[in-house]
């Protein structure tokens, strides 16, 4: 299932910071889905089985206190990014 998103949320996907709180082998896939939505202003993003991670990975950081507020501005889109 793909998702219409902004340049803020694909930047945030690959945030060093959103990263490391997802489980390693997804990391890469995430990267190589916002590489294939192209640099636009928005993008279409496919993370299918990816998408838990992504969520529970966005809960995770809304809970940590010293986010940006660029990160945390997008995170309560991530946390209803559809997949599986």
């Amino acid at each position: 299932m793909a998702a219409l998103v902004g340049r803020a949320v694909l930047d945030t996907l690959v945030d060093p910071k959103f990263q490391a709180e997802l489980p390693e082998g997804v990391r890469d896939q995430i990267k190589l889905a916002v590489a294939e939505a192209g640099a636009g202003a928005s993008g279409e993003i496919t993370l299918s089985y990816a998408a838990s991670p992504v969520r529970e990975a966005a809960r995770r950081l809304k809970a940590k206190p010293r986010l940006s507020k660029k990160l945390a501005a997008a995170l309560p889109e991530l946390e209803r990014i559809p997949g599986y």
